[in-house]
């Protein structure tokens, strides 16, 4: 498989998969989410994707700290019902069971 940082829309992966077949390749696209303009175009982006990585810490830096677990809730139920794998960066989810208080790697100041 193939992870591509920065994706923003599916213009990015329907790119990156056009020049894939051009090597007679059938490498997977993993779409990484690290940006508010990632969830923006996330429907998009998870309809051109093979799978979805989430990157929890980068992600964070550049939305409202209080919507990152809803944003994740809605990441991980839309690729369930869309069949898509996920992964999530780190080991971020330990923490979070752990405590509802963010880890100092978490916090962006």
């Amino acid at each position: 498989a193939l992870a591509i940082s920065n994706i923003t829309k599916a213009k990015q992966i329907k790119q990156v998969r056009e020049l894939l077949e051009t090597k007679n390749s059938n490498l997977k696209i993993i779409a990484k989410i690290q940006t508010k303009k990632s969830i923006e175009n996330f429907e998009e982006i998870l309809q051109a994707a093979d799978a979805i990585m989430l990157i929890r810490s980068y992600l964070l830096a550049d939305i409202e700290f209080s919507k990152g677990f809803l944003i994740q809730n809605y990441v991980f139920k839309r690729c369930q019902e869309a069949g898509k794998p996920l992964v999530v960066a780190g080991q971020l989810l330990e923490s979070m069971i752990r405590s509802t208080m963010p880890t100092l790697s978490l916090i962006h100041i």
